[in-house]
């Protein structure tokens, strides 16, 4: 997976996507760093996630982290991110953003289960057995 498709899975987890202006007319701002408007909401997404350094900012990345760590997960899908954030590698960047990439994944699987398993629970109430 290519490093903008990673930093696309971490803007939708962070819930940051381009701001629609007017029919047709999408922007996003992270000024002073960079600024985009299109007519493509996917372009400026693209732009978003190439221009967003979750992979080489520490300051971008431990937000991502707190989000993370702030959610209910059980304790093993945490330790990988706290186990990286302690490494004394020379990547201990790439370790975190890989452990960050990692989670938000087995955290959409859950979400995805427990949204299937809510429609089956709403499904099965309104049949009449």
């Amino acid at each position: 997976m290519s490093t903008i498709e990673k930093n696309k899975k971490i803007l939708r987890f962070m819930g940051l996507k381009p701001k629609m202006d007017a029919p047709d007319s999408y922007s996003f701002s992270d000024m002073p760093w960079f600024s985009v408007n299109n007519s493509s909401c996917d372009y400026v997404f693209d732009v978003m996630a190439n221009n967003i350094k979750y992979q080489s900012d520490w300051n971008r990345l431990m937000s991502v982290v707190d989000k993370c760590l702030d959610t209910k997960a059980n304790y093993q899908d945490h330790k990988k991110i706290e186990d990286a954030l302690i490494g004394t590698s020379k990547n201990r960047i790439e370790n975190v953003y890989n452990a960050v990439i990692e989670f938000i994944e087995l955290h959409n699987d859950d979400v995805e289960l427990i949204d299937k398993l809510n429609k089956f629970t709403q499904w099965y109430n309104q049949q009449k057995f």
